[in-house]
């Protein structure tokens, strides 16, 4: 069994790109591809109908999720998101932001959101 396991991997192995630059994850193509995939997610889910639509739509709250969650981690946060809201008005949030900043859209997606949801969602003093 262990034979099999070693050659199965190995003829895995084969198959798999040598070269370390094929295997290297897409470099960031600025924030104006997620700012597309958000309006997607924006649209009524009855409008969704294509496959691609509902992909794009994902990928935007997918990122946004794991970026506030991320960010929930840090002892010193960036923003501060009310308990309660939600998912799509992070997202509508970050759309607006970029229509007002149609500049910063070749920017890294991390930059612009990080951006949009301090001014949407301030830490405030106690």
């Amino acid at each position: 069994m262990r034979t099999t396991f070693i050659a199965a991997s190995a003829a895995l192995s084969l198959l798999l790109p040598q070269d370390a630059a094929l295997a290297q994850a897409a470099p960031d193509q600025g924030s104006s591809e997620l700012v597309r995939h958000c309006k997607v997610a924006q649209r009524d889910a009855k409008t969704i109908t294509s496959a691609k639509d509902l992909f794009d739509s994902a990928q935007c709250l997918r990122y946004i999720e794991g970026f506030v969650a991320g960010a929930s981690t840090q002892n010193a946060r960036p923003f501060c998101i009310p308990n309660g809201t939600k998912i799509i008005d992070e997202v509508n949030a970050y759309v607006t932001w970029t229509d007002k900043h149609q500049d910063t859209l070749s920017q890294p997606k991390h930059v612009t959101l990080l951006s949009a949801l301090r001014e949407a969602y301030p830490c405030r003093s106690n």
